[in-house]
């Protein structure tokens, strides 16, 4: 994950506040088959790529060193993408009709929310941060008429993210 964060230093209160844009590929798995009437197990491996707008505000615990951060993002993000094309025609587990590239038209625009800390000097501060998505990033393939008759009746999936990093100001 890469991005630029601008943040207003507001003197003299106990928060300040940022905006931001991170850049982010995330590679996934999900649990298929080879064959319809296969019982063999493939783990499906799949990359997103996506743009988070962030508003977050930095509790000052230990001022100018240690924050308590959290806030809303709002998130564009591309089809799933195959990483292995041969996959392609490999079946979702739990379903009798659903194959891998059935499901990588999902939600583009999500809604998540992020709490973390960072700590460090001025110029540098490492950062933890926790985030899940309040929306449900597969909801887009409940409209799409795809036959689930043998699995569940909708699909339901909410991202969360745990990201490590450092953040340089200059």
């Amino acid at each position: 994950m890469g991005g630029l964060i601008a943040t207003v230093d507001i003197p003299l209160r106990w928060h300040n506040i940022s905006f931001g844009v991170q850049l982010s590929e995330k590679h996934l798995t999900i649990e298929g088959r080879s064959g319809a009437l296969t019982y063999d197990i493939a783990f499906i491996e799949y990359k997103l790529f996506d743009a988070q707008v962030a508003m977050l505000a930095h509790i000052k615990v230990i001022e100018n060193y240690v924050t308590i951060d959290l806030g809303p993002m709002l998130q564009y993000n591309g089809k799933l993408e195959l990483n292995n094309k041969s996959e392609e025609n490999y079946y979702i587990n739990n379903y009798s009709n659903v194959t891998a590239s059935d499901i990588a038209n999902i939600s583009q625009f999500n809604i998540n929310g992020a709490i973390g800390a960072s700590a460090g000097l001025d110029f540098i501060k490492l950062k933890a941060q926790y985030i899940y998505g309040f929306t449900n990033i597969l909801k887009k393939l409940n409209s799409q008429n795809l036959d689930i008759t043998s699995g569940n009746s909708s699909f339901k999936g909410n991202q969360s993210m745990l990201v490590l990093g450092a953040v340089v100001s200059f």
